[in-house]
């Protein structure tokens, strides 16, 4: 009996090992297939985001065009003086093979667009050889057509966008909950006031004639225009605004053809990548063929829109782990009667770690991501003199500067980890005084603390014994701690303090905050360990720190400790040697 138990209970261990060691390499490959999804899933946010730039570009060009140019014929504001009409862009072939046409209904409910002529302007078309296309039965009748059909009963109302109602629930796969740069610039668009000459809207109302006696002083009109709305009519989508002038309501706008806007954006966005073979757009629900799909609905003015991303597997993008997991299970199968349990170890061990940093990474996304928003947007917002206020401009530049110095001490710190773990070289400790390292960290960091209202408060004696230090690394170090107490300690007060312990010195950072969980504490030290998940976690962090902390103490030959202090807070202390 004895000999049967031994290998039934080798056989059912092996069978234990065998079914956990496929179970834990099946769940690896599908894990790997997922990550592969993520990837192709961030190449099309930011294909999407492209797009979304692309069309944040066209609302914000005719947007930002003078209502004057909706006639044939019309009298620039630069041109006031001089009562010279010019005509108007708008007769040309538009800008964007997207656009089908541009419209205007007057108060009176008369739809035209500036290529039809008035009486006055005919003559003005024949001088100059101008010969407008002809229209009757044409494609400009059938656009006005559907124009007067999406566009509201009256001119008057509103200036602002009509709210759009929110689906209930988003498409499985949606991309438009992510953050999107390239159509933050459509946000919180607002009507805009204006001043316009006098004679410029006689001449766009009644069509002034050529040579008209100009005034010495010329007097001013209130203009008021609202941002672009969208409205959808089977394959025409009807950009228009309203523009309130003399008491009356006009509406101006555009037509879109959404399948050469979604050619256009083709061949924009995803052929100027060279993505033509793998990547394919279709809209309103129709399904791209492709391995991973994406749904977006685009943001307004084009919200009527639903953008489909259907997606092959990408070169350069496309993993290789699902396929080296499959490897690795038959080389564990194999070995399973010697190493089966040592196995599982090894491979939950490294499931931890690479699950460690594939959240190091999207925290340095996020980190990286968060800092260069900022930095672009006041940037643009600086470069297009939009902020005419110099204490504005100041904030601005500082906000820049700030954001800038947070990149770079992230930075310093992946390259200092980096450095680190593959043992490459630094300067070697000299004998030194801990004080101007200390006080250079706070320094720099006392602002941002003060913004976050957090006081350091620093306590070091006038006089401390020498201790084997590398300045810059010094520096670091206090600075990662006092960063960690300011993110993670609160409102309150972070202490920094030097003291002589025996021939060393000691510093201790500590914080006024809840501290941190004791199944946790054998853990912070480790590389790229956070206490918080990465898809829920509140603070922000790459879960270095620490770690680089120990790294650059025990370069300089001393000692890192860190505990929950008994009246309080989160202590870190450093144990430096004596010179």
């Amino acid at each position: 009996m004895r000999r049967l138990r031994l290998p039934l209970l080798a056989a059912v261990l092996a069978g234990l090992v065998l079914s956990g060691t496929l179970g834990l390499a099946a769940w690896a490959v599908m894990g790997a297939s997922r990550a592969e999804a993520a990837r192709h899933r961030e190449v099309a946010e930011r294909l999407v985001d492209a797009m979304e730039a692309e069309l944040s570009d066209l609302v914000a060009r005719e947007e930002s065009r003078s209502f004057l140019e909706y006639r044939a014929y019309y009298l620039p504001e630069q041109n006031t003086r001089l009562g010279t009409l010019v005509r108007s862009p708008l007769t040309e072939t538009p800008p964007d093979p997207m656009i089908e046409g541009y419209f205007q209904r007057d108060a009176d409910g008369t739809i035209t667009s500036p290529l039809f002529l008035r009486d006055n302007e005919q003559g003005l078309a024949v001088a100059e050889g101008w010969t407008p296309a002809p229209t009757a039965g044409g494609e400009l009748e059938r656009l006005l057509g559907s124009v007067s059909q999406v566009l509201p009963a009256t001119n008057e109302g509103s200036y602002l966008p009509s709210p759009r109602p929110v689906p209930a629930q988003e498409p499985v796969g949606s991309l438009s909950k992510l953050t999107n740069l390239g159509s933050s610039r459509r946000q919180g668009r607002a009507p805009v006031e204006l001043r316009t000459q006098q004679n410029a809207l006689d001449v766009y109302n009644k069509g002034t004639e050529l040579n008209v006696q100009v005034p010495a002083a010329l007097d001013e009109q209130d203009v008021r225009v609202s941002p672009l709305v969208g409205q959808r009519r089977a394959n025409d989508l009807v950009l228009y605004r309203k523009v309130g002038l003399r008491g009356e309501t006009l509406v101006q706008g555009l037509v879109i053809d959404v399948d050469r806007l979604g050619t256009t954006l083709r061949e924009r966005v995803i052929d100027a990548a060279g993505l033509e073979d793998h990547v394919r757009l279709a809209w309103d629900g129709t399904p791209p063929a492709g391995r991973w799909t994406y749904a977006h609905r685009l943001a307004p003015p084009f919200e009527s829109i639903t953008l489909e991303v259907g997606m092959d597997r990408i070169p350069g993008v496309a993993s290789a782990e699902t396929s080296l997991l499959g490897v690795l299970a038959a080389g564990l199968i194999g070995l399973l009667a010697l190493v089966g349990l040592a196995l599982a170890w090894a491979v939950r061990s490294e499931l931890v770690y690479a699950r460690r940093r594939s959240d190091f990474v999207a925290a340095v996304t996020h980190e990286l991501k968060t800092p260069l928003t900022s930095i672009r947007m006041y940037a643009e917002m600086l470069r297009d003199g939009m902020v005419p206020d110099p204490e504005r401009q100041r904030v601005y530049h500082a906000t820049i500067t700030a954001e800038s110095e947070r990149l770079t001490r992230l930075i310093d710190n992946v390259l200092e980890l980096s450095r680190l773990e593959r043992r490459g070289p630094r300067p070697a400790p000299v004998a030194g005084d801990v004080r101007p390292s200390l006080e250079e960290a706070v320094a720099m960091l006392r602002p941002h603390a003060s913004q976050q209202g957090v006081e350091l408060v620093v306590e070091v004696p006038d006089a401390l014994p020498p201790v084997l230090v590398d300045p810059d690394a010094l520096v670091q170090v206090v600075m990662n701690l006092v960063d960690n107490a300011v993110k993670f300690g609160g409102p309150g007060t972070v202490r920094v303090v030097a003291e002589p312990e025996g021939p060393g010195v000691r510093l201790v950072v500590r914080d006024g905050g809840p501290g941190v969980p004791r199944s946790q504490l054998g853990q912070i030290f480790d590389p790229f360990y956070r206490g918080e998940r990465e898809l829920t976690r509140t603070t922000k962090g790459t879960g270095i720190g620490l770690s680089l902390v120990r790294g650059l103490v025990q370069h300089m030959g001393g000692t890192v400790q860190a505990r929950n202090h008994p009246e309080g807070g989160f202590e870190v202390a450093l144990h430096l040697r004596p010179a």
